[in-house]
């Protein structure tokens, strides 16, 4: 249980940073459809690396990954 824990908390800081140091490389530009690491393409890649790997944590990821992305949305980052 403290490993999915982890993988939410992680994925939703790395989410946000991603999102955060795209914002700034890309000067305002992470929106539309060439956004990196944004909506529910980055969610079915994050899927597909959980069935390859067999890993079930991944998919307890997908929840931090949706938090950070609504969070990173919210702040205008895409």
């Amino acid at each position: 249980m403290f490993e999915k824990i982890l993988y939410v908390f992680g994925f939703l800081i790395f989410t946000l940073l991603l999102q955060w140091i795209l914002y700034k490389i890309r000067r305002n530009h992470n929106r539309g459809d060439s956004a990196i690491w944004v909506g529910y393409g980055a969610i079915v890649v994050i899927c597909v690396m959980g069935l390859i790997s067999n890993n079930v944590n991944y998919f307890s990821s997908i929840i931090g990954f949706v938090i950070g992305d609504k969070i990173g949305e919210k702040e205008g980052w895409h």
